[in-house]
């Protein structure tokens, strides 16, 4: 890890849940995959159910819903942004403004 060589000591991940933390410090190994395996499917197929009743409880619905949300003056669309909730979490898209250029807001908040 370049972080833990410029602080000249090793840095023990934080993350990976209860699993992680009971395995001995350098047990774990991490490195970029080229592609989503079907062992990292079977794996995320196994251990996704556990960790949505943890987060979002029993009764959470996955159904996506999409969402378009318009920007008006008066009459006039000047704006929209396109998203969809999944699991009572919103996400966009895609936004588009007349002058929105680089804005991630649209230049509409």
């Amino acid at each position: 890890m370049k972080f833990a060589r410029r602080l000249g000591r090793a840095v023990r991940p934080t993350e990976g849940g209860p699993q992680l933390a009971r395995r001995p410090f350098g047990e774990v190994s991490y490195r970029l995959a080229k592609e989503e395996t079907q062992q990292v499917r079977r794996f995320l197929a196994r251990e996704w159910p556990a960790a949505d009743r943890a987060i979002f409880g029993e009764d959470c619905d996955w159904t996506s819903r999409p969402v378009v949300v318009e920007a008006r003056t008066g009459d006039e669309i000047v704006g929209a942004v396109l998203g969809e909730v999944i699991a009572g979490i919103a996400s966009s898209s895609t936004c588009v403004s007349p002058s929105s250029g680089a804005d991630p807001t649209c230049g509409l908040f």
